[in-house]
Protein backbone atom coordinates (compact mmCIF):
# COMPACT_ATOMS: atom_id res chain seq x y z
CA UNK A 1 0.00 0.00 0.00
CA UNK A 2 1.57 3.15 -0.75
CA UNK A 3 0.94 6.60 1.78
CA UNK A 4 -1.41 8.36 -0.73
CA UNK A 5 -3.70 5.70 -0.40
CA UNK A 6 -4.49 5.54 3.38
CA UNK A 7 -7.66 7.30 4.44
CA UNK A 8 -5.39 9.56 6.25
CA UNK A 9 -4.42 11.24 2.56
CA UNK A 10 -8.37 10.93 1.27
CA UNK A 11 -9.77 14.25 -0.01
CA UNK A 12 -6.06 15.98 -0.36
CA UNK A 13 -5.10 17.16 -3.80
CA UNK A 14 -2.38 15.70 -5.40
CA UNK A 15 -0.10 18.65 -4.42
CA UNK A 16 -1.01 18.19 -0.66
CA UNK A 17 -0.69 14.62 -0.64
CA UNK A 18 3.09 14.58 -2.29
CA UNK A 19 3.84 17.39 0.00
CA UNK A 20 2.47 15.85 2.94
CA UNK A 21 4.15 12.16 2.21
CA UNK A 22 7.59 13.89 1.93
CA UNK A 23 7.12 14.67 5.70
CA UNK A 24 7.12 10.58 6.30
CA UNK A 25 9.89 8.48 6.52
CA UNK A 26 9.57 5.22 5.73
CA UNK A 27 10.85 2.26 7.14
CA UNK A 28 11.42 -1.81 6.20
CA UNK A 29 10.85 -3.98 9.85
CA UNK A 30 11.35 -7.39 10.27
CA UNK A 31 9.39 -10.08 11.91
CA UNK A 32 9.63 -9.75 15.41
CA UNK A 33 10.63 -6.28 15.42
CA UNK A 34 9.24 -3.70 17.85
CA UNK A 35 7.82 -0.80 16.88
CA UNK A 36 7.37 0.98 19.72
CA UNK A 37 7.12 -0.58 23.46
CA UNK A 38 4.42 0.13 26.18
CA UNK A 39 5.75 2.66 28.57
CA UNK A 40 8.11 4.74 26.34
CA UNK A 41 7.51 8.14 25.06
CA UNK A 42 5.65 8.50 21.95
CA UNK A 43 7.41 10.65 19.27
CA UNK A 44 4.97 10.79 16.46
CA UNK A 45 2.44 8.69 14.21
CA UNK A 46 3.10 5.63 12.35
CA UNK A 47 1.06 4.23 9.44
CA UNK A 48 1.29 0.82 8.87
CA UNK A 49 1.65 0.14 5.16
CA UNK A 50 2.88 -3.67 4.51
CA UNK A 51 2.60 -6.20 7.06
CA UNK A 52 0.55 -7.63 9.77
CA UNK A 53 1.27 -6.13 13.46
CA UNK A 54 0.58 -6.92 16.85
CA UNK A 55 -0.27 -4.60 19.28
CA UNK A 56 -0.36 -5.96 23.24
CA UNK A 57 0.09 -4.61 26.58
CA UNK A 58 2.05 -6.18 29.44
CA UNK A 59 -0.55 -7.98 31.86
CA UNK A 60 0.33 -9.55 35.20
CA UNK A 61 0.30 -13.40 33.44
CA UNK A 62 2.36 -12.04 30.33
CA UNK A 63 1.72 -10.30 27.04
CA UNK A 64 -2.49 -9.55 26.49
CA UNK A 65 -3.38 -9.34 22.89
CA UNK A 66 -5.36 -6.22 22.24
CA UNK A 67 -5.70 -6.01 17.99
CA UNK A 68 -4.34 -6.87 15.41
CA UNK A 69 -3.11 -4.03 12.88
CA UNK A 70 -3.14 -4.69 8.98
CA UNK A 71 -2.18 -1.99 6.17
CA UNK A 72 -3.62 1.26 6.68
CA UNK A 73 -3.59 1.34 10.60
CA UNK A 74 -2.80 4.48 12.30
CA UNK A 75 -1.32 4.48 16.11
CA UNK A 76 0.58 7.34 17.71
CA UNK A 77 -1.65 9.94 16.87
CA UNK A 78 -2.03 11.31 20.21
CA UNK A 79 1.69 11.50 19.88
CA UNK A 80 1.73 14.37 17.18
CA UNK A 81 0.18 16.64 20.06
CA UNK A 82 1.22 15.51 23.21
CA UNK A 83 4.23 13.62 24.18
CA UNK A 84 3.85 10.67 26.54
CA UNK A 85 3.87 7.35 27.08
CA UNK A 86 2.79 4.75 24.62
CA UNK A 87 0.16 2.47 26.59
CA UNK A 88 0.77 -0.15 24.09
CA UNK A 89 3.60 -2.03 22.12
CA UNK A 90 3.27 -2.72 18.65
CA UNK A 91 5.65 -5.60 17.30
CA UNK A 92 5.70 -6.90 13.49
CA UNK A 93 4.24 -10.58 12.81
CA UNK A 94 6.10 -10.41 9.56
CA UNK A 95 8.38 -8.31 7.17
CA UNK A 96 6.58 -4.94 6.87
CA UNK A 97 6.45 -1.52 6.06
CA UNK A 98 5.84 1.33 8.31
CA UNK A 99 5.67 5.31 7.52
CA UNK A 100 6.01 7.65 10.70
CA UNK A 101 5.87 11.29 11.37
CA UNK A 102 7.34 12.71 14.24
CA UNK A 103 6.02 15.89 16.11
CA UNK A 104 8.47 17.92 15.43
CA UNK A 105 7.91 17.81 12.07
CA UNK A 106 4.37 17.87 12.29
CA UNK A 107 4.42 21.05 14.14
CA UNK A 108 6.58 22.43 11.50
CA UNK A 109 4.18 21.81 9.05
CA UNK A 110 1.69 22.57 11.16
CA UNK A 111 2.56 26.37 11.55
CA UNK A 112 3.58 26.49 7.61
CA UNK A 113 -0.46 27.76 7.87
CA UNK A 114 -0.78 24.72 5.45
CA UNK A 115 -4.33 23.31 4.08
CA UNK A 116 -3.09 19.72 4.04
CA UNK A 117 -1.89 19.81 8.00
CA UNK A 118 -5.15 21.47 8.63
CA UNK A 119 -6.77 18.78 7.00
CA UNK A 120 -4.89 16.19 8.50
CA UNK A 121 -5.50 17.42 11.81
CA UNK A 122 -8.76 17.18 11.30
CA UNK A 123 -9.08 13.74 10.37
CA UNK A 124 -6.84 12.81 13.09
CA UNK A 125 -9.13 14.22 15.31
CA UNK A 126 -12.06 12.48 14.03
CA UNK A 127 -10.22 9.47 14.55
CA UNK A 128 -9.54 10.23 17.71
CA UNK A 129 -13.17 10.99 18.67
CA UNK A 130 -14.18 7.51 16.74
CA UNK A 131 -11.36 5.46 19.69
CA UNK A 132 -12.95 7.13 22.56
CA UNK A 133 -16.48 6.68 21.48
CA UNK A 134 -15.57 3.13 21.15
CA UNK A 135 -13.29 2.71 24.49
CA UNK A 136 -16.67 4.65 26.01
CA UNK A 137 -18.98 2.19 24.94
CA UNK A 138 -16.97 -0.37 25.94
CA UNK A 139 -16.94 0.37 29.67
CA UNK A 140 -20.46 1.12 29.53
CA UNK A 141 -20.19 -2.46 28.77
CA UNK A 142 -18.71 -3.71 31.38
CA UNK A 143 -20.33 -1.68 33.89
CA UNK A 144 -23.36 -4.38 33.34
CA UNK A 145 -21.30 -7.31 34.31
CA UNK A 146 -21.68 -8.10 37.83
CA UNK A 147 -17.98 -8.29 39.47
CA UNK A 148 -19.17 -11.56 41.34
CA UNK A 149 -18.96 -13.37 37.23
CA UNK A 150 -15.38 -12.14 36.40
CA UNK A 151 -12.24 -14.35 37.60
CA UNK A 152 -9.50 -12.82 36.04
CA UNK A 153 -7.88 -10.26 38.08
CA UNK A 154 -6.70 -8.33 35.63
CA UNK A 155 -10.58 -7.99 34.96
CA UNK A 156 -11.54 -7.64 38.04
CA UNK A 157 -9.13 -4.45 38.72
CA UNK A 158 -10.60 -3.26 35.50
CA UNK A 159 -14.12 -3.40 36.74
CA UNK A 160 -12.92 -2.00 39.85
CA UNK A 161 -12.01 0.97 38.93
CA UNK A 162 -15.36 1.08 36.06
CA UNK A 163 -17.39 1.06 38.78
CA UNK A 164 -15.49 3.64 40.91
CA UNK A 165 -15.77 6.19 38.24
CA UNK A 166 -19.41 5.25 37.53
CA UNK A 167 -20.18 5.99 41.35
CA UNK A 168 -18.22 8.85 40.77
CA UNK A 169 -20.44 10.13 38.49
CA UNK A 170 -18.07 10.19 35.38
CA UNK A 171 -20.59 8.10 33.25
CA UNK A 172 -23.35 9.79 33.74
Amino acid sequence: MKLQDTDLFQGLSEREAVSLACCFIQSRVQTDEVIFEEGETGEGLIVILDGVFELSRAGTQGDVHLAYVQPGGLLGQVALVESGPRTATLTALEEGVVASLDAGTFDKLWLSDSAAAARIQLKLAKVAVAELRNANRKLLELLTVPLTEVTSPDVQRVLGVVDSMWKAGIYR
